[in-house]
């Protein structure tokens, strides 16, 4: 099986999942045992803003993934689709994403990143699994942990 073919399962199984909590699943639906997850993105040593760090679930993993954003600092905490702080124990794949305009200024207040065409600055080699680009691999273990990512422009 392709990376990509495993990227199309993934966020597959992530709409679906999305899509059941949201349609009924209101009171029937049972969070699960989570590990809160903390950390820190840098990029090229300064910390990274208002990015988001995706955690997807690397085959045969039981977890359902989370997402978390970036502070000031550089600082996230995952948050699982529930809602609820945390993620499951498990083995994931770790993505970044961050929107700007193309200089790297912020997207103005109140407008979308199509209003004014911006882009996502992060490297593409963080921004997805690919055979050849890094894997950020994050295995979540019953006790939680902290995962800090440095990444580089070049």
């Amino acid at each position: 099986m392709s990376i990509s073919e495993i990227q199309f399962k993934i966020v597959g199984l992530c709409l679906a999942s999305l899509f059941c909590i949201g349609c009924g699943g209101g009171s029937n639906y049972v969070v699960p045992e989570l590990m809160e997850v903390t950390g820190t993105v840098t990029l090229d040593g300064e910390p990274l803003s208002n990015a988001s760090v995706i955690f997807s679930p690397q085959p045969g993993s039981k977890g359902t993934g989370a997402n978390g954003v970036t502070d000031s600092n550089g600082k996230y905490t995952l948050k699982h689709q529930s809602d609820t702080l945390g993620i499951e124990p498990g083995k994931y794949y770790v993505t970044f994403s961050k929107w700007a305009m193309a200089d790297g200024s912020p997207i103005p207040e109140g407008k979308t990143a199509a209003d004014v065409e911006a882009k996502d600055i992060i490297p593409k080699k963080y921004r997805e699994v690919t055979e050849l680009g890094p894997k950020n691999i994050a295995e979540v273990k019953a006790k939680g942990d902290t995962f800090d990512f440095q990444l580089k422009s070049k």
